[in-house]
């Protein structure tokens, strides 16, 4: 994802990705990469023993998480893009 890409995304809804960023850490979601594939994967905040993986493909970030499919944002995402410093940490 370029830093264009994510500022425009944050742009639109910034209250809404600061409030998922927030949830993010409240829930101690952690962005792991897998060093054999390259994959990124979360942990789920609520529901323990589960992960969602997390795909950059075309400039487009995606999350297999419920949320993410609903409406495109969530707290997995909103962590994997502070982590790579396109959105501030809170």
């Amino acid at each position: 994802m370029t830093t264009e890409a994510a500022a425009e995304l944050i742009e639109q809804q910034p209250e809404r990705w600061l409030k998922a960023l927030e949830r993010a850490h409240k829930e101690n979601v952690e962005i792991v990469q897998i060093n054999v594939t390259g994959a990124w994967v979360a942990n789920s905040g609520t529901k323990p023993g589960m992960g969602y993986q997390l795909e950059l493909r075309n400039g487009t970030l995606t999350c297999s998480c419920a949320a993410s499919n609903w409406d495109g944002l969530c707290k997995h995402k909103a962590r994997w893009m502070e982590r790579h410093g396109l959105l501030a940490s809170v």
